[in-house]
């Protein structure tokens, strides 16, 4: 039983060794893309906080009042960065900051 298993092993070890290998790579992208994913969703989500908070646009264009509540409100779609989202909120609220008198009513829909 043994010997026809140790033979068995031994004409298919080329196969073995390359769908092992191949699936050792596929995970491997796997994990790479996800965390690539993540990195982009991270960079995305601290953008739209800076616009909401009033952070200049790129290439000099004009923030304008329109762009920092709906950049409030696409915050909603990072519920992973919520433990970030929320606090910032809350403290620029309890504040009193100047920024709250305009944006408050969306802050507060956001949390």
């Amino acid at each position: 039983m043994i010997q026809l298993l140790l033979g068995w092993l031994a004409s298919n070890l080329v196969a073995l060794a390359t769908i092992s290998g191949g699936t050792f790579a596929f995970i491997r992208w796997i994990s790479e893309r996800k965390e690539m994913r993540l990195e982009r969703r991270s960079q995305e989500y601290w953008k739209l906080l800076d616009i909401s908070m009033g952070a200049e646009l790129p290439e000099g264009k004009k923030l304008m009042k329109s762009h920092q509540i709906a950049a409030l409100h696409m915050l909603l779609s990072y519920p992973e960065f919520s433990y970030v989202t929320r606090p910032v909120l809350n403290r620029l609220l309890e504040s009193g900051h100047a920024w709250t008198n305009i944006f408050g009513d969306d802050a507060r829909a956001v949390l």
